[in-house]
C-alpha cells in the first residue's frame, strides 16, 4: 500500500514538470494569477492634507484577514489591504455632523487571525512530492516544521503595502496565529496537541510578528511607550502607545491570554496590572482607543482570569469627556457593537466621592471577505486626541469588477477550480462568480 502510494506521488510530480502550472489545494492544480492592480482605485496618489496637532484623523481596524487560510488567497488579501490605503481616494465621508470630513487613514490596525499556524501545516502537493518521493522523507512533522513562513517573509508579502505608503500599521495576533500549548508541567485542562518544538516556534514566530510591526511603525511616527510582556515565555505582549497624541493600548490576543514555559501556564492577570501601571504613570490622555482580538463577550475567555468585569474596570478609567471607553475587536466575522456599564466612583480633594456611569463600547468588525450574504468590511474610527472618538463608521469592501483575475474558494468547490464552472460564494467579484479566461490563462470575475 505505502509503495504504490508512493508510485502515485511519482506519477503526479513527473506530471508537473510537463505542466505551465503548479499544484496547490489538495489534489487540484492552480496557476499563480498576475498580480493585479497595485492602485485598486486607480487614481494617482496624492498626500493628505497638512496634519496640525490635536486635529481629528482616521483610524482604521480590520480584522481576521486569514491569507491562505479558507481559500482567501495572497491576491485577495493584497486587494483588501490595498483598498484600505488608497481609501483617501473613494471620496467616502463620515456621517452627521461630521460629514465634511473625508475618511483619510493615518494609522491602521488589524485586529488578529494573520493566517493560519504560519502555514506550517498547509503543504502543496508538489512539495509533498518532493519532500516524500525525492528526498524519501514520510515524517510528515518534519515536513509541517520545515515549510513554516516567518514573520518578515510575511510583512514583505503583504504588509509592507501599507509601510511603503508611510502609513503605520500594527497587528495583534489571533487564535489561528497560536497554537493552543500548556506549559508542560501544567495539568492539560483542555483538548489540544501536545507541546512540542512547533507549537513553540509558531507560537515565537506570532509574538514576533506583532512585535515587528511595531517596530516598523515607530518610524513612521508611532511612540511605542511599553510593551508589556507575558507572565511567562511563551506568551502575548501587551503594548501602550500613542499616535498624534491619541493613546493606543493593545491587549493583543485577548485581555486575559494565558501564558507557558517548561514549568505550567500563567494567567493574565499580573500582566495586566502591569499594563494598567503603564497606563498610570503616563498621565492622563483625552483620547484612549483598546484593541484585541477576542471581543469582551467571548465565552470561552470568561473562565480565565482576570474577569471581564475587571478588565471592563481598567478600561473605564480612561474614559473620555463622555463617559465612553472604546475597544474593537474581530474573531466573530460579523459585524456588532455591544456595551458594558460600570460605575467610577471618584474621590475628591474634599473626599467627597462622586460616582458616575461609564460606558465601555465593544465594536467588533465585519469580516474582511465575504461570508454568506454578509458583506465585507472594515471600522473606520475618528478620533479627536482632546475629545476622544467622534464615530466610528463601518465601512464595506467591494468586489473586484469583471475580468479582473481572481481566486474561486477552492476548498468549497473543487470541481470549480478544476473546470471554471461558477461558484456562488466567489467572495472576490462584484458578480460573486468567476469564469475561466483563455487570455489570462486563469478565472476571471464573471458578468
Amino acid at each position: 500500500m505505502k509503495a504504490g502510494y508512493r508510485y502515485w506521488i511519482k506519477f503526479l510530480g513527473v506530471c508537473c514538470l510537463f505542466l505551465p502550472i503548479r499544484p496547490s489545494c489538495g489534489l487540484f492544480f492552480r496557476a499563480s494569477p498576475p498580480d493585479h492592480d497595485s492602485d485598486v482605485t486607480n487614481n494617482k496618489d496624492t498626500p493628505s492634507p497638512p496634519y496640525k496637532l490635536g486635529d481629528p484623523f482616521t483610524i482604521i481596524f480590520f480584522s481576521d484577514l486569514e491569507t491562505h487560510f479558507r481559500g482567501h488567497d495572497i491576491y485577495r488579501s493584497r486587494y483588501v489591504v490595498r483598498y484600505i490605503r488608497d481609501l483617501r481616494h473613494v471620496n467616502l465621508t463620515y456621517d452627521g455632523n461630521y460629514s465634511h470630513v473625508a475618511v483619510d487613514p493615518q494609522l491602521v490596525i488589524h485586529g488578529g487571525d494573520v493566517g493560519h499556524l504560519w502555514n506550517c501545516f498547509g503543504a502543496t502537493l508538489w512539495e509533498f512530492y518532493l519532500r516524500g518521493a525525492v528526498l524519501n522523507d514520510y515524517d510528515a512533522h518534519n515536513f509541517n516544521n520545515w515549510q513554516c513562513q516567518t514573520p518578515l517573509d510575511e510583512i514583505r508579502s503583504l504588509w509592507d503595502i501599507f509601510y511603503q505608503a508611510d502609513m503605520p500599521f500594527v497587528s495583534n495576533f489571533g487564535n489561528h496565529d497560536w497554537y493552543p500549548a500548556h506549559g508542560t508541567g501544567n495539568p492539560w485542562v483542555r483538548p489540544a496537541g501536545q507541546r512540542d518544538a512547533v507549537a513553540d516556534r509558531i507560537n515565537r514566530q506570532s509574538s514576533e510578528f506583532v512585535r515587528e510591526t511595531y517596530r516598523q511603525s515607530e518610524r513612521l511616527g508611532l511612540e511605542v511607550h511599553d510593551e508589556i510582556l507575558p507572565t511567562a515565555q511563551y506568551g502575548q505582549s501587551m503594548f501602550h502607545s500613542v499616535f498624534r497624541g491619541v493613546r493606543l493600548v493593545s491587549f493583543n490576543a485577548a485581555f486575559n491570554w494565558e501564558s507557558y514555559d517548561d514549568h505550567g501556564t500563567y494567567n493574565a492577570t499580573q500582566q495586566l496590572e502591569r499594563l494598567q501601571a503603564s497606563l498610570v504613570s503616563r498621565g492622563n490622555h483625552n483620547a484612549t482607543i483598546f484593541y484585541s482580538h477576542f471581543p469582551l463577550s467571548k465565552h470561552r475567555l470568561r473562565n480565565q482570569a482576570p474577569s471581564v468585569d475587571e478588565v471592563v474596570g481598567l478600561m473605564a478609567q480612561f474614559a473620555d469627556s463622555n463617559d465612553m471607553v472604546h475597544h474593537f475587536a474581530g474573531h466573530y466575522h460579523a459585524e456588532r457593537v455591544e456595551d458594558y456599564n460600570t460605575t467610577v466612583t471618584t474621590v475628591t480633594s474634599a473626599n467627597n466621592n462622586q460616582s458616575r456611569t461609564v460606558t465601555v463600547r465593544d465594536h467588533v468588525a465585519a469580516y474582511p471577505h465575504r461570508a454568506g450574504q454578509r458583506e465585507p468590511g472594515f471600522w473606520a474610527i475618528l478620533v479627536s486626541p482632546t475629545d476622544g472618538v467622534l464615530q466610528v463608521k463601518s465601512i464595506t469592501i467591494p468586489g473586484l469588477p469583471n475580468g479582473s483575475p481572481c481566486t474561486p474558494a477552492a476548498h468549497k468547490e473543487p470541481l470549480g477550480l478544476l473546470f471554471g464552472t461558477t461558484y456562488k460564494g466567489c467572495d472576490t467579484c462584484k458578480a460573486g462568480k468567476h469564469v475561466w479566461s483563455f487570455a489570462h490563462t486563469w478565472f476571471v470575475c464573471g458578468d
